[in-house]
């Protein structure tokens, strides 16, 4: 464990260079040969694997954060699954108001027939108009992953309520990364931080 807070790392290959833990939630790495040409940064997200179908998600709300690899990047907004298993989506997308024409909040739903559940039960595969497919993972305290052909979408279950709880927030470690090309070095500052009190 490096004074940071991330993860000390020894890839023989030289592709991942850093990993935090976000405690019983996710493990986050960062890579250095990614992409076609594998000379892309990307953040890999990996997150304990559980037994998932349609009915995991189905009569909950979800908080999610939508991290493209292009078409504008991060969209944040809230998931809710009905008992059905049908999704309706409430957004906010920056990028949708610069020249996209369908401005930066959005509105959306899809119906559980688009989920199809994997026979090993991990995972689920959503398929896509356009002939592509996003695979969705989750986890056994609630959590989603989404990997689709345009980034990744992370999904954290809502809170019972819109009042502050300290059980549900806790503690979180705030690091400010600031990443260049390699072999330019990489500055990380750790803040701690404290949720506030009750």
């Amino acid at each position: 464990m490096n004074s940071d807070g991330t993860y000390a790392l020894n890839d023989p290959t030289g592709n991942l260079i850093a990993a935090y833990e976000v405690p019983n939630y996710a493990l986050l790495l960062q890579a250095t040969k990614t992409g076609p040409n594998h000379d892309a940064l990307a953040l890999v997200t990996a997150v304990d694997k559980g037994t998932i179908s349609t009915a995991t998600w189905a009569g909950h709300g979800y908080n999610y954060m939508q991290f493209r690899t292009s078409s504008g990047g991060v969209e944040v907004g809230s998931a809710i699954v009905d008992a059905q298993g049908n999704v309706s989506v409430t957004g906010y997308w920056p990028y949708g108001s610069i020249g996209q024409g369908t401005g930066a909040f959005n509105i959306g739903n899809f119906d559980a027939s688009t989920f199809h559940a994997d026979p090993s039960g991990t995972f689920l595969t959503i398929a896509e108009n356009n002939g592509t497919s996003d695979y969705v993972f989750g986890t056994p305290n609630g959590i989603f992953a989404v990997d689709t052909p345009n980034g990744a979408i992370l999904g954290l279950k809502k809170a019972a309520s819109k009042n502050f709880d300290a059980s549900f927030a806790g503690t979180y470690k705030h690091t400010r990364r600031f990443i260049t090309r390699k072999p330019a070095p990489i500055l990380a500052q750790t803040i701690p931080r404290q949720a506030p009190p009750a």
